[in-house]
This record gives C-alpha cells, structure tokens and sequence, in this order.
C-alpha cells in the first residue's frame, strides 16, 4: 500500500511517518493486490487536540476514518480500529449478497427443473 502523510500545523518526521506506515500495514492483509491501493494521512493539531484523517479509495468503496485526540499516536492506533471495522462490514455486505445471489440462482434451477417434470 503507498501511504502519502501530510500535515497541517505540524511538522511530519520521520518518526511519525514510519509510525503511520507500520499502523497501516496491518490493513494490506484486506486487499488483494495491494500495490494499487493509495491511503492519504492527513495530520491536523488543534487547541483541543490532534486530528488524524485517513482516506483510502478503493475499486468498490470509499474507506475514511478520522480521530481527535490528545496524543497522535493513539489516534493512529483508533483510526487503524476504525479501517479494520469498515472493511469487516464490506467484506460481511459483500460475501452475503454473494451468499443470496447464489441461493437464488438455486433456488430457481431447482424450479424449473419441477416444471419439467410436470410436463
């Protein structure tokens, strides 16, 4: 997964940027070619805390996540919960509809074999 961070009112090290990338690293077991997928990280510092926001546009869906927190590192390891509890849904949405299409397409084969009988 390419990863591209910026920041708004911070500076991005090093240290921040290899965080960053070793969080999101979790997510390349999601998607299957992973070279393709480009996730943007955009760091923001308020008064009242640290935002993080992370966009990944995909072939099927639109995965975003943002966090405000106190300390940047933990809104990296909230925003990485977020991506892995969105991606479970679509991965569940998907193989459910899969589920149906084929339970239907079974359903009607089994129907039109019974008229055959009849005839």
């Amino acid at each position: 997964m390419k990863i591209s961070v910026r920041g708004k009112n911070i500076e991005i090290t090093e240290a921040i940027e290899s965080k960053i990338s070793d969080k999101l690293s979790k997510l390349d077991k999601y998607f299957i070619v992973s070279d393709n997928v480009e996730a943007k990280v955009l760091c923001r510092v308020y008064p009242y805390g640290q935002k993080l926001e992370v966009t990944i546009p995909t072939e099927y869906v639109l995965l975003r996540a943002e966090v405000v927190d106190s300390d940047l590192y933990t809104a990296m390891d909230l925003v990485v919960d977020k991506l892995e509890g969105q991606i479970r849904k679509y991965k569940t949405r998907l193989s459910r509809k899969s589920k149906d299409n084929k339970l239907a397409f079974n359903l009607s084969s089994i129907e039109d074999v019974e008229t055959d009988d009849d005839v």
